[in-house]
């Protein structure tokens, strides 16, 4: 593999990278709604329940309403673990192609090191030869 080929892979990696990262984002903005959610519900249930504080008689007429504010809350405390499941996981992607992109930068700057070392061998070789004819034409 040259200097190129592995230039190409290393930029394959860091568009998965900023591929998974707007993923990332998207789930963060997805949960950030879902926990608004959640804080809705909370706040829909307290008011509620102040409102049943003062008219008793309605407690009955509300049994059914907070069942499903409990149904929903529990759907969405559901969601927000699903996604920071699906968050974690992307988190172990972007680890993971970050360490094979770091592979391939390392090889590149080995190839790069062997390469440079190779030239300074050649010019070396070269000073050497016109050292060697500068020798002989003075001889």
């Amino acid at each position: 593999m040259n200097v190129k080929q592995i230039l190409r892979i290393t930029k394959m990696y860091k568009k998965q990278i900023e591929d998974l990262q707007l993923e990332k984002t998207s789930l963060f903005n997805e949960l950030t709604s879902l926990q608004g959610a959640l804080e809705t519900i909370k706040g829909r249930r307290e008011e509620e329940m102040e409102f049943i504080s003062q008219n008793p008689i309605m407690n009955l007429r509300y049994e059914s309403f907070f069942a499903s504010l409990k149904g929903r809350g529990i759907q969405i405390n559901n969601s927000i673990n699903s996604v920071k499941h699906s968050i974690s996981l992307l988190d172990e992607k972007i680890i993971e192609a970050y360490k094979e992109q770091r592979k391939y930068e390392i090889l590149i700057d080995k190839l790069k090191a062997k390469e440079l070392e190779q030239k300074k061998k050649d010019e070396l070789k070269l000073f050497d030869e016109i050292s060697n004819l500068k020798r002989i034409a003075e001889d």
